[in-house]
């Protein structure tokens, strides 16, 4: 996984949520499934629990949120966040199964393209 991929970390909440106010809609979409379930209805189906977490992945690798920080962002726990972050780099770290590994590729990518101004 690619540590060195971090943006700056005393950005504020209100800016994070700005700046990735669209990563949701992409994490839905590479999961394959609907926006409300990843945050807004806290959906226990597998794919909005994995968008879910690849989503706090996100602030906490690259925006290097901590998981209290990332809880308060989403409303959640954050000991849920935890365990699902680290769900989710256990799975990104599988040889066994590359598919999560390239979700994430794609999700770099997505930033990139739609965030590339904000970011610097």
């Amino acid at each position: 996984m690619e540590d060195n991929y971090f943006i700056d970390k005393d950005l504020k909440v209100s800016q994070i949520k700005e700046i990735l106010k669209g990563v949701d809609k992409d994490c839905a979409s590479i999961f394959n499934v609907d926006e409300s379930k990843v945050l807004v209805e806290k959906s226990l189906e597998t794919d909005a629990k994995y968008a879910r977490y690849m989503y706090w992945l996100i602030l906490y690798k690259i925006c290097g949120k901590s998981y209290s920080t990332i809880a308060k962002i989403t409303n959640s726990e954050a000991r849920n966040v935890q365990k699902g972050t680290s769900k989710m780099i256990d799975l990104i770290r599988d040889v066994e199964s590359p598919i999560f590994r390239e979700k994430w590729r794609m999700i770099h990518a997505a930033i990139d393209k739609n965030y590339a101004d904000e970011l610097g």
